[in-house]
């Protein structure tokens, strides 16, 4: 299963390489980064694993050059659906800003699937934990990787709507906690955490949302310093206004949860799977 988590990173490197930066070949390898990552994180405990952080450090500049031109993404998709005028600049800067940050990524991802370093630290990473097999110390430090997640998540809860940091906190928790308990539960069937994983994927999508529209806001606020248009303006107030009413819902949902009840479930299961 970890295996399957490389190759897929292999597979999307080479596309990449191949054929250039599409804004879904950029999706799938931000995905596969960070599912890759996320198996490294939960390998960490395990020994002779040093060599390891070269490939995570790898996957993580990968993985954050596709965000920045993500985020650009996502920022032209609201602009197209905005009701608003939107300033034909915007559109062209935005496009322009895409065409120079693509060839950056197609490079990394290209040195990075021709590297021998990178197929040999997959392949050690594959070998090491077959050695180990299924047994109670692999299943050990993994559930106790998992246990410092929770901790994690469970500190990382935010108690106000209007503070983003803590919201942008707990999602990049949600993820890395939601990827980690993925793959642990794909390895021991028996280990029963949909429910948490369901949670973990719903907080993900509606943080996501405010997130980008927060990061999208700080962009355009940056684009539009050079336009005297009162549309650009309007513009920046209606993303604000936007990122404001996702925020109460959020919060308004969030508090709807019984999320005390679900972290109890998943300790009291990481428990029982420890014990047997």
């Amino acid at each position: 299963m970890i295996h399957d988590r490389f190759a897929v990173v292999a597979r999307d490197l080479q596309e990449v390489a191949d054929n250039g930066l599409s804004e879904e070949s950029q999706h799938d390898l931000r995905i596969a980064c960070r599912r890759a990552e996320a198996a490294i994180w939960l390998c960490r405990d395990v020994g002779g694993l040093r060599s390891w952080r070269w490939l995570r450090g790898k996957l993580k500049s990968l993985r954050e050059a596709c965000n920045s031109s993500r985020d650009d993404d996502v920022l032209r998709s609201w602009l197209k659906r905005s009701s608003l005028d939107v300033p034909r600049s915007l559109h062209r800067e935005l496009k322009a800003r895409q065409k120079r940050a693509r060839p950056a990524i197609v490079k990394l991802a290209t040195q990075l699937s021709a590297s021998r370093r990178f197929q040999q630290v997959a392949k050690g990473i594959v070998k090491h934990l077959a050695e180990m097999g299924h047994g109670v110390e692999l299943a050990s430090n993994f559930s106790h990787r998992l246990f410092e997640q929770l901790d994690r998540f469970v500190i990382a809860l935010p108690t106000n709507h209007n503070d983003l940091a803590a919201l942008h906190s707990m999602r990049v928790m949600t993820k890395r906690f939601r990827y980690s308990s993925e793959i642990v539960s794909e390895i021991w069937p028996q280990l029963d955490l949909a429910e948490l994983r369901e949670l973990l994927q719903s907080v993900q999508k509606r943080a996501g949302t405010i997130h980008d529209l927060d990061v999208g806001r700080r962009r355009l606020s940056k684009l539009i310093a050079g336009h005297k248009k009162q549309s650009a303006r309007q513009l920046l107030r209606a993303m604000s206004d936007e990122g404001l009413k996702e925020q109460r819902e959020f919060w308004s949902w969030w508090i709807s949860l019984p999320i005390e009840q679900t972290l109890a479930d998943t300790t009291v299961q990481l428990l029982r799977f420890l014990r047997s």
